[in-house]
């Protein structure tokens, strides 16, 4: 048995990365209706989503985890991460088929 089975997988969104523009990133933050959000909590969402892109890539698992951090270190509400999860769920939806 291994140590996923006991306690679950930590993969709650898909994996698979895309091509999204560092403006597509700011405009959805910036400009979505997570109205909860400070200027100083939009720029530290912004920053940290960009920071794991790979190859100028991103995936929605990417997404997930850099706001589950910044949930984790009480930068932002659970509530902004389900806000910005489900924007960007809708943009991946929109553009990838995902």
């Amino acid at each position: 048995m291994s140590i996923f089975s006991l306690f679950g997988s930590s993969i709650k969104y898909s994996q698979v990365q895309h091509p999204v523009p560092d403006l597509d990133v700011k405009r959805l933050i910036s400009q979505s209706s997570v109205r909860t959000l400070s200027q100083n909590e939009v720029s530290l969402v912004e920053d940290d989503i960009l920071a794991k892109k790979q190859n100028g890539k991103l995936s929605l698992q990417h997404i997930y985890e850099a706001l589950h951090s910044l949930v984790n270190k009480h930068k932002i509400s659970k509530n902004d991460q389900s806000g910005v999860m489900n924007l960007f769920v809708k943009y991946f939806k929109e553009h990838y088929g995902e």
